[in-house]
């Protein structure tokens, strides 16, 4: 049972995520990324901050830096690695622990990819265009671009 007074170790939300992913989503990252569209659009109903109309890159900012503040004890980050008034970089680094999750950490990447995705669209970019790539260290590169 999860107590929501209680704190769990990242690892137990990983291992709680890779058994949502097998079982809810049947392995399907199509679906993971879907659930982060959904995501973005719940948490922008409480964390207005995040969204800066007409500018996705702000945005993206904003929802990495709030990310990164959010799951501080988590030592996993997205970082900005590069952008354009009309792209993003966007580097997700993985802990060794966290790699020990092969499956959990990739359906993790395509939800935060889906969050990512909808955010530029809510931020009022058209055309999105996203890839998600997995370098040799295991990390995940997510490349977002639009109009």
């Amino acid at each position: 049972m999860i107590l929501p007074v209680q704190y769990y170790p990242y690892e137990c939300f990983q291992r709680i995520g890779q058994a949502v992913f097998k079982v809810v989503a049947r392995s399907n990252l199509d679906a993971s990324r879907a659930f982060g569209r959904k995501m973005i659009s719940e948490l922008l109903k409480f964390y207005k901050r995040l969204l800066v109309k007409k500018d996705p890159l702000e945005s993206l900012k904003r929802f990495i830096s709030f990310h990164t503040e959010y799951f501080k004890e988590v030592q996993s980050k997205s970082e900005l690695i590069d952008s354009s008034p009309k792209s993003a970089v966007i580097k997700l680094k993985l802990t060794d622990t966290a790699k020990k999750y092969p499956e959990a950490t990739e359906a993790f990447a395509w939800q935060l990819g889906g969050s990512f995705e909808q955010l530029a669209a809510v931020a009022e970019g058209k055309e999105i265009k996203l890839s998600i790539i997995k370098d040799p260290q295991g990390d995940f590169i997510f490349n977002i671009q639009w109009e």
